[in-house]
């Protein structure tokens, strides 16, 4: 039987500029992510992880490609968020939820809407856990 794919989206984005990065990682973390998982679990999410990349961060890659002139375009966003689902329906639910609208209601003083980047695609793992899964005799069992 071959494996369920996971869905997942992906947004990534960047702080409001009117708060500072240590601003809009402690909201994210102290504040909206508590709140979120709750509301999360509530509808049969998967997954839910952030990924943070500081101006440091960013300057450390972008000098990297340009010694290795490997063509790569360093993604400017503070963050990106992540959403594992089994079905659309289930994001559907979350996003539609009551306290899930009002969570984002909060976000304005330090995530911006502006220049959104969304992704919706399937998940497919062959290395989990550091053992390689979901492969058998060299071929894919999605």
């Amino acid at each position: 039987m071959a494996p369920q794919r996971l869905l997942k989206l992906t947004l990534a984005y960047n702080r409001n500029l009117d708060a500072s990065e240590e601003e809009f990682h402690r909201f994210i973390t102290e504040e909206h992510i508590p709140k979120a998982v709750a509301i999360h679990q509530r509808h049969n999410l998967q997954g839910y992880s952030y990924h943070f990349s500081p101006t440091p961060m960013r300057k450390v890659l972008s000098t990297a490609c340009e010694r290795l002139q490997n063509g790569w375009t360093v993604d400017t966003h503070d963050a990106t968020v992540e959403f594992y689902f089994q079905d659309i329906a289930d994001l559907v639910t979350v996003s539609t939820d009551p306290d899930f609208i009002a969570l984002q209601a909060t976000e304005a003083p330090y995530i911006s809407k502006k220049g959104v980047v969304a992704q919706l695609r399937w998940l497919e793992t062959y290395i989990a856990d550091q053992h390689v899964v979901n492969l058998v005799d060299r071929k894919s069992q999605y």
